[in-house]
């Protein structure tokens, strides 16, 4: 299976007034489209919000009251780096923190949907999914420049099935 991340918006109108001439032509000049890349950055930019706030408050040894390892800052520039490296429009994780220090980043849609990415400070992806019908699967690969086409695909499964 592949992903398309190209999904094309496509409307149509039937209408014969001026109103549905003036809406059939702004569909024309490619205003939805701009519309929707710029919806899509403000997720990345509210994303990588929440991912400095998992920062700053799990910067210390014990933030959690149990032991819990602080996060480093490589770990955090890694995760951030998977974030910038998802493609335009893909759905953005919840980041989170782990005990052991690594940054998650999830995917949530239910109890029955979720994949979870963990972020080591060595640049290691360590996933876990789990999607209906039972299906799981778990794994790790190294994070280069690119988010790994094969999360990807792992992800976009897990959200529609």
């Amino acid at each position: 299976m592949t992903l398309d991340l190209r999904r094309p918006f496509i409307a149509q109108t039937v209408g014969l007034g001026i109103e549905a001439k003036y809406i059939s032509s702004a569909l024309a000049a490619d205003d939805a489209p701009s519309s929707r890349a710029l919806l899509a950055k403000q997720a990345k930019a509210r994303t990588w919000q929440e991912l400095n706030e998992v920062r700053l408050g799990c910067s210390v040894a014990n933030w959690d009251g149990f032991g819990a390892s602080p996060v480093a800052w490589t770990t955090f520039s890694h995760a951030w780096e998977f974030v910038d490296a998802l493609p335009q429009g893909f759905p953005m994780p919840t980041p989170g923190a782990e005990p052991d220090g690594h940054i998650t980043l999830e995917w949530y849609k239910s109890p029955r949907q979720i994949i979870s990415v963990s972020m080591d400070p060595e640049r290691q992806i360590h996933f876990a999914a789990i999607w209906p019908e039972g299906k799981r699967k778990k794994g790790a690969m190294r994070f280069n420049e690119d988010a790994p086409l094969d999360l990807l695909d792992l992800i976009h499964t897990v959200l529609s099935a």
